[in-house]
């Protein structure tokens, strides 16, 4: 299911209101503008194996990675809430 070899496919979130996540994303990157990771922004994407936030993502939103049964990193640096 998850990304195995060369099935590694990347997506860049920019946060927005309605924003849908290719559901074979293996790879999130989070672009510089977004600063709150949405609630349920990548709500049951079970290839999601690694999310990447830069410093200035300050909150994770309510269940924002729930049903992501594949994901095994998440680097978030400047984040100092997750509700």
């Amino acid at each position: 299911m998850a990304a195995e070899g060369d099935n590694i496919i990347t997506y860049i979130y920019r946060g927005g209101r309605g924003e849908v996540i290719p559901r074979d994303a293996t790879h999130i990157t989070v672009d510089k503008s977004v600063t709150v990771i949405r609630a349920r922004a990548f709500y049951d994407k079970p290839n999601i194996v690694e999310a990447i936030f830069h410093i200035d993502v300050e909150r994770v939103e309510e269940y924002a990675f729930a049903e992501c049964s594949s994901l095994r990193r998440v680097i978030m640096p400047g984040v100092a809430r997750i509700c």
